[in-house]
Formats: C-alpha cells, sequence, structure tokens
C-alpha cells in the first residue's frame, strides 16, 4: 500500500498511475477555479502539496501548459462529443457571447442547451475559440459553423435557436441566416438596455444617481467617514 498519503519511500515515477492521477487533480483544480499557472511554481502552495503526499514530484506550470492540461482538455472534449451523440434531442439552443481577457485578447464562446428524450435539461460549453477577427456577423457564423460541424450537429433533423446580446453584430448574424435559425435575444440584456435608456431619459433619476455615486465615493476614499 505504498500510495498512502505521507507515506515514505521513493518519488513516484512520473510515468505511474498515482503521479497521472495527481497531475490531472492538479490540472482539473486549475481550471475549475480558474486559477493561475504559476500557483504551481509557489512556494507555499507546493509546500502544501508535499506535505500531502511527499512522493509526488508536482511538475513544473510549462508541463502543465504544454502537456498536461491540453491532455485533458482533449480527454473531456471526447467525453462531451460522445454525451451529446448519446442524447436523441430534436433542437438545440445555442448561447452566445464575446469577451475580451485581461491580456485583451478577444474571445467567442458557445454553450449548447437541449432537453433529452428522458426531459432533462442538458448545457455544455461547446467550445470557447480565439476570435482575433473583425466581430462581423459573418465572422460570428463562421465561427458557429465550426462549432456545429466539430459536434457533428446535423440540422436537417434538429431545429437550430441561437440566444444573444443585443449588439448589432449578432443582430446582422440571425438576419442573414434566416429561417435556417430560431432567435431570441437575452431578456437580461434588453432589461439592461431598457433601463438604461430610461435613467438617460429621466433627468431626476440621472441627478440622484450621481448624488449617490458621490456621497459612496466620499466614505470609500476616506477612512474616519466610514468609521464615523
Amino acid at each position: 500500500m505504498d500510495v498512502f498519503v505521507g507515506s515514505g519511500g521513493e518519488m513516484y515515477d512520473s510515468k505511474s498511475a498515482r503521479h497521472t492521477k495527481l497531475n490531472k487533480s492538479v490540472a482539473k483544480m486549475l481550471c475549475t477555479d480558474m486559477r493561475p499557472l504559476v500557483m504551481v511554481d509557489d512556494e507555499g502552495f507546493r509546500n502544501l502539496i508535499h506535505d500531502l503526499d511527499p512522493r509526488y514530484n508536482m511538475p513544473s506550470r510549462t508541463t502543465f501548459s504544454r502537456s498536461i492540461i491540453p491532455k485533458l482538455f482533449q480527454e473531456e472534449r471526447s467525453k462531451l462529443f460522445n454525451v451529446t451523440k448519446s442524447h436523441n434531442y430534436p433542437s438545440l439552443s445555442l448561447t452566445s457571447n464575446i469577451w475580451t481577457s485581461r491580456s485583451h485578447e478577444n474571445y467567442i464562446c458557445f454553450t449548447g442547451h437541449y432537453i433529452s428524450e428522458d426531459f432533462i435539461l442538458h448545457r455544455h460549453v461547446m467550445d470557447t475559440l480565439y476570435f482575433p477577427e473583425c466581430h462581423t456577423a459573418e465572422n460570428i457564423l463562421v465561427k458557429m459553423d465550426f462549432v456545429l460541424d466539430e459536434f457533428q450537429v446535423n440540422l436537417s433533423d434538429k431545429k437550430l435557436f441561437l440566444v444573444t446580446d443585443c449588439g448589432s453584430n449578432y443582430m446582422s448574424a440571425k438576419l442573414k441566416v434566416g429561417e435556417m435559425l430560431g432567435s431570441m435575444s437575452c431578456f437580461g440584456h434588453m432589461l439592461h438596455n431598457t433601463v438604461c435608456d430610461a435613467i438617460k431619459a429621466t433627468p431626476a433619476v440621472k441627478t440622484m444617481l450621481k448624488n449617490g455615486t458621490t456621497i459612496v465615493g466620499h466614505y470609500n476614499r476616506s477612512s474616519k467617514s466610514y468609521e464615523s
């Protein structure tokens, strides 16, 4: 029983089942909690891992980024593909959004939602794609087609819906595909736009919000005012 946590002995072989399992556990933690890869090089974290299992020599962040996490990604992607293929569903709803990372890189994400034959709602992030191109309707549709082809979604026997924000590029994309795509705008985004328009059209509310912001800012900047 040489796999007990805290047991002594030689370090695990890098190809052993135990070492591989621990590598995957650390990689899943990094991805699930969206932790920076540099964490595996931090002294405190490495000391924690050593105390939990002294025989485990945790790889560097370079190994995690170039080998372990990409392999885990492919494994999880294969599982997701098999899950979606095993279910019989007449329609698929895609939600999509474009966002910018802290390093100013643009990405587009597609999440699939469907109800299986046993009437259970399923939702999966189908892909998050690097999106350096201009965010035009044409380029959005190219990315969407890539995801649908990737998961072998046959539109001849499935109804496809797309739910997005009210951005002009997404609205134009929906118009370009016409009846091939059922579409709906995000209620949360429509409500946000409605509230913003109402505030702009109501000077009294704008003044009240401005005054409130000034008061809150004063207390946030002054420890004496905050304590009093």
